[in-house]
């Protein structure tokens, strides 16, 4: 293969594959990533869903649905204002007194993991965490089971009633603007962002290998919804099984961009990039997150504001049908600050390399690194690719210092990272003066004439 094909491959990776690194492989939209302590200890599994996210928590489900401001194309002159906000919603549905330490049941298991690298707190870093298209949770109320799983690719979950076993299953929501049940009997969940909408529930028994069909429906009583179920024999199974519809949602998932790619003596191919990571809600109900540099603090642990990313490495096999690992790697704090990456490079025992550039002061190093601590610099944003180099912690905004990092084969660990700069900005490329308004960049210049100039730059190995 000459050169020049082999640059193309390479390019199309890395500016493509990350568009695709949400999307399940397993015949199934919605894969729920374990919780190995990369989020709050409540969570079980978290699942991208059309536009955000679904929460499996110990005793509720929690929707967190996202708006990001879509600026590409825009003239520095048309967004000068800066008012770049995420729009936020969050639902709560609460299993009213169910058993909040019920036996979970883990099916359809992903043949790849993610690895959470992020902060320097080792503790909280999580590795092989893998994916799941089904779960049950066994005895959720007395007699009844739970499961959540795809079928038809919609996300569905439903209720065993064991035999005799009370119909005692509440759900109260909360969060939404309006709640109601419409003349079909679905239950419509009304938020600023789109609705959720559970069909009405198809209930059943199978008695001597028969499908029999129990009447069943939404019942309301303020926020809190119940099952109104017609006659069925007791000493058999009963089903209740409702679909969950995602409506008015965009359908995407978290925004990223690829930056770079390389292989390895094996032939398996790595993807380097930025996904606008999210944090888990803490409150439910709608607001935005600001990106204005005047309120970046409120809401923290809830989401980011626009332009702060997390560096994603992905790793596939030769032949490219298969994933193996995906790993996030950044700030550790839900706000977090901002990491890119510009260029990966693997050695003969596939170790990888790569470097980048961040403004988080708890970017993960390792012991006895060249650096530990950030050094610095003043806030810089780049309007056409929507990159801004917060800085949060502490409530100041801004530098950028170089990072230059190692990935084990399995990308689980980090053999090494440390930061590198100086007192201002490193590792970005950019003119001082270049159709500036404030600290907010134009990307056309003599530096900057093409999409993503701003983060060149290579990393070698002799």
């Amino acid at each position: 293969m000459n050169q020049r094909i082999l640059l193309f491959i390479l390019v199309f990776a890395g500016l493509n594959s990350l568009w695709a690194q949400e999307i399940p492989e397993i015949n199934s939209q919605y894969q729920f990533v374990e919780n190995k302590g990369q989020w709050p200890e409540q969570v079980n599994f978290r699942a991208d869903v059309p536009g955000g996210f679904i929460w499996l928590e110990e005793d509720k489900f929690n929707y967190q649905f996202l708006q990001y401001p879509h600026i590409h194309g825009h003239s520095l002159e048309e967004i000068k204002d800066h008012d770049l906000k995420v729009k936020q919603h969050v639902i709560w549905a609460e299993f009213v007194d169910c058993n909040e330490q019920p036996t979970i049941q883990k099916n359809q298991k992903s043949t790849d993991y993610y690895n959470f690298l992020l902060g320097n707190n080792k503790k909280k870093w999580a590795s092989y965490c893998y994916a799941y298209s089904d779960i049950t949770y066994e005895n959720f109320y007395p007699g009844i089971d739970m499961r959540i799983y795809e079928k038809n690719l919609d996300l569905k979950y439903d209720f065993t009633l064991q035999p005799n076993a009370k119909n005692s299953i509440q759900i109260k929501y909360s969060g939404q603007d309006k709640i109601r049940i419409n003349k079909k009997g679905n239950l419509i969940i009304e938020t600023s962002l789109g609705q959720v909408i559970e069909e009405k529930p198809y209930a059943y028994q199978i008695k001597n290998g028969k499908l029999i069909e129990i009447e069943c429906e939404f019942k309301l009583n303020k926020d809190i919804v119940t099952f109104a179920l017609g006659d069925y024999d007791q000493n058999y199974k009963l089903t209740i099984d409702p679909v969950l519809i995602f409506a008015s949602y965009s359908g995407s998932f978290s925004d990223n961009f690829g930056m770079t790619a390389t292989y390895d003596d094996q032939g398996d191919m790595f993807s380097g990039g930025m996904a606008f990571g999210n944090g888990y809600p803490t409150t439910p109900g709608a607001f935005d997150e600001d990106g204005t540099l005047t309120n970046l603090n409120a809401q923290a642990n809830a989401a980011p504001a626009y332009g702060c990313t997390d560096v994603v490495i992905t790793k596939y096999n030769s032949t490219g049908t298969s994933r193996l690992y995906s790993t996030y790697i950044g700030g550790g704090t839900d706000l977090g600050g901002t990491e890119t990456v510009h260029s990966l490079i693997a050695d003969s025992t596939g170790n990888l390399y790569f470097f980048g550039t961040t403004s988080s002061t708890d970017f993960p190093t390792t012991a006895g690194c060249y650096d530990d601590s950030h050094n610095g610099g003043n806030f810089v944003g780049f309007v056409e690719n929507g990159v801004y180099y917060y800085q949060p912690q502490g409530g100041f905004f801004g530098g950028v210092d170089i990072y230059v990092a190692i990935l084990d084969p399995a990308g689980a660990n980090l053999v090494g990272s440390t930061y590198i700069g100086g007192s201002g900005n490193d590792g970005i490329n950019y003119n001082l003066n270049s159709n500036a308004t404030g600290n907010y960049y134009s990307s056309y210049d003599s530096l900057q004439f093409n999409y993503g100039d701003q983060f060149r730059g290579e990393i070698m190995l002799d």
